[in-house]
C-alpha cells in the first residue's frame, strides 16, 4: 500500500496549490535534492 500524503502550499495568501505525495517513491532524500537545487533553500526549510 502507497503512503501518499497531501500537502497545501501558499505564497503570502496570493495563491495555493494542494499536492498529493507518495512517501514510498519521494523519499525524503529526494525530496531535499529537489529543493536544495533552487537558491535560498534553507529560507523554504524554516
Amino acid at each position: 500500500m502507497s503512503n501518499i500524503k497531501k500537502y497545501i502550499i501558499d505564497y503570502d495568501w496570493k495563491a495555493s496549490i494542494e499536492i498529493e505525495i507518495d512517501h514510498d517513491v519521494m523519499t525524503e532524500e529526494k525530496l531535499h535534492q529537489i529543493n536544495n537545487f533552487w537558491s535560498d533553500s534553507e529560507y523554504r526549510l524554516n
